[in-house]
């Protein structure tokens, strides 16, 4: 069976000096799925089986239908694979960019603590008449581990989608 597939769907040629009428029946046939029959065709094409029969040795409907059915299921299958990897696509773009948002930001942070290590703490005197000393951000360890953490998932995110 001679088959073109265009990005719609496939078409069946037609066999050489087939007649349009015979090639209609065979087209009938195999694209009318695992229930197809001789007889459903017969009905519907108002043809008698007994010229069915004939055709359909002659030019060999049964291996044709399976060769379709066949190509159907590839087709099919296919555009579950490209869909996947579409999805698959979209999924490492999508963490890709944000691993590399959340980077910038931990790296930022990692900046703006070193800033703030190197420089002494702001002094203001209160309304009380104490003296003040203020840091631009507390460091403590939960601090730290907030950088450290954010640096260690942007890595693992990068990572995964390479």
């Amino acid at each position: 069976m001679t088959t073109t597939t265009t990005a719609e769907r496939p078409t069946i040629e037609r066999l050489p000096d087939e007649r349009p009428e015979r090639y209609a029946a065979r087209v009938e046939y195999i694209v009318a799925g695992p229930d197809r029959s001789l007889e459903s065709v017969s009905q519907k094409l108002g043809k008698s089986r007994v010229l069915l029969e004939r055709w359909s040795s002659a030019d060999g409907w049964v291996n044709h239908a399976r060769q379709w059915d066949q190509l159907i299921v590839n087709l099919r299958t296919q555009a579950e694979v490209d869909a996947y990897r579409r999805d698959v696509e979209d999924h490492r773009k999508r963490y890709g960019d944000a691993g590399k948002s959340l980077w910038q930001v931990s790296a930022r942070l990692l900046q703006e603590l070193n800033a703030i290590i190197n420089q002494p703490p702001k002094t203001i005197k209160g309304a009380d008449g104490k003296t003040y000393k203020i840091p631009g951000i507390e460091l403590t360890p939960a601090t730290l581990a907030i950088a450290s953490r954010a640096m260690t998932i942007a890595a693992a995110m990068a990572a995964s989608i390479m």
